[in-house]
């Protein structure tokens, strides 16, 4: 096998240049992992604090996955495709039923998808479908997805401008993250009645990409509130925040959400999303009799159930969401001491095992992405500015391993140059 600079010179010949980060030196291919260890093609180990932007809960290549993916000699094994929305299969069926399992009991239906977008597109067109209206509520540093369907509630212009002669302008508008409830009151009453009305407020529990922000418990409940005397949906996107992450399933335990969007760590390393909803809002999708309304074919995907159920019932065990939310807490702990006394560093702050390490300064974040890939860590900026350090490492990581990575990370702020 050919070294890092070699491979990755083969990349850029044949991709996109918009589909994978160009660093400016030192690029990595990675080749091979387990837990939270990876090596690129030259052998070199990583601390890996992304997990996949959090879809690998478990780590990479967990033992219950290649259990299901190992050659059992079976002379008719499992279905690997099937008709997902005509013929369903056994795997499908199974997933839904684990998922519901572990979800409040209002949460009555789910359609599946393969990404974090499609599945926010599922509920903002449920959202539209049960209201009649066409307009969403969203948020400053709100990330949804980069789908065409979805990009008009994705907070950052960067993203939205190039298609702006495709989008129409006030399809969403965006409020500060956690703002005073009567921002929110004034934009849904005015509009309440008229062609303009709201369908939804979406809103993610803990602001991801916008740099790990978590919203205030009260301040969901009276998004609740407002939605049920505005006539408008509210939506979570749990995409990144759910089934572990946040030291919890869903925040829909606390508030309820009559949409909430999963994906990342519930399909276990595997392509696989859901938009789940109350019987109330799901039902304004018809009967499907002849052809599906919104389908794709690998919705539903028997081998990502599969992954997906086991992934569940990994997750059952309140010890495992319990002791990494524990372990995130010491985590964040041990960086606050590490830190304290960096003139860049301003704020530690998270839920469960997800942590957002902020700097002064605009791109510090991505600065510091760069110098742990030579040191040995991987992980990744947030923030709109780019100023905050976004590790969301699988929830069984090592101790061992979050202190050697905190070291790491210290010695890497020393070295920042503004």
């Amino acid at each position: 096998m050919t070294g890092n600079d070699d491979l990755f010179s083969k990349l850029i010949k044949v991709e996109c240049p918009d589909s994978t980060y160009r660093p400016r030196s030192n690029p990595i291919v990675l080749a091979r992992g387990k837990g939270s260890i990876l090596f690129d093609v030259a052998d070199k180990r990583y601390i890996d604090l992304c997990a996949g932007f959090g879809v690998l809960a478990f780590g990479h290549n967990p033992q219950y996955v290649l259990d299901l993916m190992a050659d059992k000699g079976d002379e008719f094994p499992p279905v690997l495709h099937g008709l997902g929305d005509v013929y369903p299969s056994v795997d499908k069926i199974e997933f839904l039923t684990q998922l519901f399992a572990v979800l409040p009991s209002y949460l009555k239906k789910a359609a599946l998808a393969l990404t974090g977008s499609q599945a926010v597109e599922l509920a903002l067109k449920t959202a539209m479908m049960k209201t009649k209206k066409r307009r969403f509520l969203a948020f400053e540093g709100s990330y949804h997805g980069l789908d065409l369907g979805v990009l008009p509630v994705t907070y950052r212009d960067d993203f939205r401008a190039p298609f702006s002669t495709f989008l129409r302008d006030n399809n969403a508008v965006h409020l500060h993250f956690g703002c005073d409830p009567s921002a929110i009151e004034q934009q849904l009453k005015s509009a309440c009645g008229t062609d303009d009305a709201f369908a939804g407020v979406i809103v993610e529990p803990i602001q991801g990409r916008g740099g790990v922000r978590p919203a205030d418990k009260q301040w969901l409940k009276t998004l609740r509130e407002l939605c049920t005397k505005y006539n408008a949906l509210l939506i979570f996107d749990e995409v990144f925040t759910g089934f572990g992450r946040a030291g919890r399933i869903s925040f829909t335990d606390d508030v309820a959400a009559d949409l909430t969007c999963f994906g990342k760590a519930v399909g276990g390393g595997m392509p696989l999303s859901i938009c789940v909803g109350s019987e109330d809002a799901m039902s304004a999708w018809p009967t499907c009799e002849s052809e599906a309304l919104h389908t794709g074919t690998f919705f539903g995907h028997p081998l990502s159930c599969r992954i997906g159920s086991a992934t569940i019932n990994q997750l059952k065990n309140a010890d495992v969401i319990n002791s990494a939310s524990k372990l995130g807490e010491s985590f964040r702990a041990l960086l606050r001491t590490l830190l304290r006394d960096s003139a860049l560093f301003v704020d530690v702050r998270g839920i469960g095992m997800m942590t957002g390490v902020q700097f002064s300064g605009d791109g510090t974040g991505a600065k510091l992405m760069d110098l742990l890939r030579v040191e040995g860590v991987i992980a990744i900026p947030s923030g709109n500015q780019g100023n905050v350090l976004s590790l969301t490492p699988a929830l069984n990581i090592e101790q061992a391993l979050l202190e050697e990575a905190a070291v790491l990370i210290q010695k890497c702020v020393k070295t920042v140059r503004q």
